[in-house]
């Protein structure tokens, strides 16, 4: 038997696409990863209680922002377990705006 003859696009296309294939694999791969990780972090910060919530909250005195460390502690601890989840679970889209919201709770 004779294998049909491939035109010389074809090669290129279906190289493309098997490597955007492996690609997108190892991005959910890491999306997983770093998902239970981070709710794995949340989880330990959220149960730890309003004492490490304190200690979380009093890192904003960097920044200048002293009132309310247990507030700001336990938002930090809740925005880190609802990005874990949601790179776990969600779509790609939302994955990134639940990321952002932790970074805007861990740093502003």
């Amino acid at each position: 038997m004779t294998q049909p003859v491939r035109s010389h696009d074809e090669v290129p296309t279906r190289l493309v696409t098997m490597v955007t294939t492996q690609t997108d694999r190892w991005l959910f791969r890491a999306r997983i990863a770093l998902g239970g990780l981070f709710t794995l972090l949340g989880c330990v910060k959220l149960l730890a209680g309003p004492a490490r919530w304190i200690k979380l909250g009093g890192a904003m005195t960097f920044l200048g922002i002293d009132a309310f460390p247990l507030a700001w502690g336990l938002a930090a601890a809740i925005a880190e377990l609802v990005c874990g989840l949601s790179l776990r679970c969600l779509r790609q889209r939302d994955a990134l705006c639940a990321c952002e919201a932790w970074l805007l709770s861990r740093w502003v």
